[in-house]
């Protein structure tokens, strides 16, 4: 920008350009020669400095720019001035500006820091100190900061924490500051805020006065605030997975899914009723109920409903059907595989084959017969797969294709095989 205006200041009488800032004569080039401007006495009060300076020349500029004796290659070195002084006068305010910010950040950050080490050692003690009675003295509770931090802290270690030091760290959501903290942020009106104190809920059972306050939340637009809304309830009474789930409009999703069933594994109760939530209109709750029906093995009369589910229109409900099907041994389950083998892609393919193989329903010359009638060059290759992982013989058997075979696709099929299992 510099070197710019040393070039076009050198190209003649018409482009020159001086300022005498002790007069306070502003000189601008024009045809008949260099005319001088004053500026107001009263305006050059208000405007000192480089930001006033700019200001001011940027007035100049438009007043010359509308004057009929003006050259443009002088008011093309004009806005050129202009604007490397705006350049260096944003400089001027950013750079302290992000200094400061930084420099706040880090003092911040040392603070927190600061803290977390020092509350560490006083909850370490309280631990270790089991004969200990009351709370332990939190220097600094007066203020947000320390509360949020302790909080924090509290629900870290409660997820890592089990047996009677878990109990005994829980006793501290009891602590007055924390717990008014706690209810405050049940009140708060952000969606982001309401969320980061209900998670909290998901290791300390609230109360049922804080639980019907926070219901109308279980329905919420709010991804993050509805989740955290139900694993605070789940917390509460895992047996009521059916009435939250029931009519529920919004995408369960595996995110969602493994954090239900990580509180479920954390919470022993009775069983929930998943059979329930198999007619459902919503097809990741569908899902969900598939996966926790075979996680649970959950047997039960109305396990044939899962048949029907067998040949969904969905693909991934399908799938989960026929996984869960073989898992429970459902009877005639290995009839029903094979009714739907043919209608199904690679994948639920293998998972039949697996079946198969693992309850031993098949023979070695019938797995053999099966893999030479299909003509997917892809499902050969999952039935591979199948043969090596779960046949006692699956080693040898691929062995044996692969030196007696004539088909050269098949012989790197079964060399690609045998390879990945090393």
């Amino acid at each position: 920008m510099l070197l710019m205006l040393m070039v076009l200041s050198g190209c003649g009488r018409q482009t020159s350009f001086h300022a005498d800032r002790s007069n306070n004569l502003l000189l601008l080039p024009g045809p008949e020669g260099i005319h001088i401007k004053t500026p107001h006495p009263l305006a050059m009060d208000q405007e000192k400095g480089l930001m006033g300076a700019v200001r001011e020349l940027s007035g100049q500029i438009l007043q010359e720019k509308d004057s009929p004796g003006v050259s443009p290659s002088s008011w093309v070195v004009s806005v050129l001035i202009l604007m490397s002084m705006a350049f260096v006068a944003s400089w001027v305010v950013i750079i302290p500006y992000v200094w400061l910010i930084r420099f706040y950040r880090v003092e911040r950050d040392k603070r927190k820091a600061m803290i977390e080490t020092r509350y560490l050692r006083i909850i370490g003690s309280f631990l270790s100190n089991q004969r200990e009675s009351g709370y332990p003295f939190f220097p600094g509770m007066s203020t947000i900061i320390h509360k949020k931090i302790l909080i924090s802290q509290l629900y870290g270690l409660s997820v890592s924490l089990i047996g009677k030091q878990q109990e005994r760290l829980n006793t501290l959501y009891d602590f007055r500051p924390v717990k008014r903290l706690m209810d405050r942020g049940l009140r708060s009106f952000s969606c982001c805020a309401k969320s980061q104190y209900l998670k909290y809920f998901s290791i300390r059972r609230m109360s049922y006065e804080q639980l019907e306050r926070i219901r109308k939340h279980l329905n919420s637009r709010n991804d993050e605030l509805r989740l955290a809304t139900q694993l605070a309830v789940l917390n509460y009474e895992p047996r009521l997975l059916n009435d939250i789930l029931a009519g529920y409009k919004y995408p369960l999703t595996t995110w969602d899914q493994m954090h239900i069933f990580e509180l479920m594994l954390r919470r022993p109760t009775h069983p929930v009723d998943h059979y329930q939530l198999i007619d459902h209109e919503n097809s990741t709750v569908v899902l969900f109920a598939l996966r926790m029906i075979r996680f649970f093995y959950l047997k039960d009369e109305r396990e044939q409903k899962i048949v029907p589910l067998m040949s969904h229109s969905n693909e991934q409900i399908r799938y989960e059907a026929l996984k869960t099907a073989s898992e429970l041994k459902l009877e005639n389950v290995d009839k029903l595989l094979l009714a739907y083998i043919s209608e199904i892609n690679e994948k639920h393919k293998e998972l039949i084959i697996e079946f198969l193989i693992r309850n031993r329903l098949v023979s070695s010359g019938e797995l053999m017969d099966f893999f030479h009638q299909e003509k997917d060059p892809v499902a050969k290759l999952h039935i591979l797969k199948s043969i090596l992982n779960k046949h006692p013989a699956g080693e040898e058997l691929i062995l044996n294709l692969q030196q007696m075979t004539s088909d050269s696709d098949i012989r790197t099929m079964c060399l690609h095989v045998r390879e990945k299992s090393l």
